[in-house]
């Protein structure tokens, strides 16, 4: 901690950072870091990666975003508070829009694979059937759904005439 500058060791002493570091969690924490990444990296930590990134925090990071934020959160406490709800809602919002994006993925995956999936179905029976099976299936289903459109109109003069108390009119959706 004596590397670390001095607006950032009187962060690391309020009570709340300190509670944190001495919680039950942290220690299991950095006893797996200890544990398992320590000995695996070390070579590469010292090697490359410290001297890049202390010159990295050195030019970039302490002087244009970490003591500005530093001196703001250590000056207005609201601010903090009001800076991590920002976040915090920025970090939701990231979510909920993944979120989104995966479901409605899968969703039209799963609308094109059902259209596909008609159409390939319906070659195949037009294929089998032939023209003639395919051109009666089709007077069927086109009487079907006339009929049925027939019944539900009657259907509707009726409840209208009913509310009314009107006669329904016969005629104007029967077949002649």
């Amino acid at each position: 901690m004596d590397n670390l500058p001095e607006y950032l060791q009187s962060l690391l002493q309020h009570p709340t950072i300190q509670q944190f570091t001495s919680s039950p969690i942290a220690s299991n924490l950095a006893h797996l870091h200890a544990t398992y990444l320590d000995p695996s990296v070390a070579h590469i930590k010292e090697s490359y990666l410290d001297p890049s990134l202390a010159h990295l925090r050195l030019t970039y990071l302490d002087p244009y975003i970490v003591q500005p934020i530093a001196h703001l959160l250590a000056s207005m406490p609201d601010l903090a508070s009001v800076l991590v709800l920002i976040f915090i809602l920025f970090v939701s919002f990231k979510v909920l829009d993944y979120t989104r994006r995966a479901v409605m993925f899968w969703v039209w995956l799963t609308m094109r694979l059902a259209w596909w999936a008609t159409i390939i179905s319906l070659g195949l029976y037009m294929y089998q059937a032939g023209w003639a099976k395919v051109a009666r299936d089709l007077g069927f289903v086109f009487n079907f759904l006339v009929g049925l459109l027939e019944q539900v109109g009657r259907g509707m003069e009726e409840s209208t005439a009913a509310r009314a108390g009107e006669k329904p009119s016969r005629g104007s959706w029967q077949r002649t």
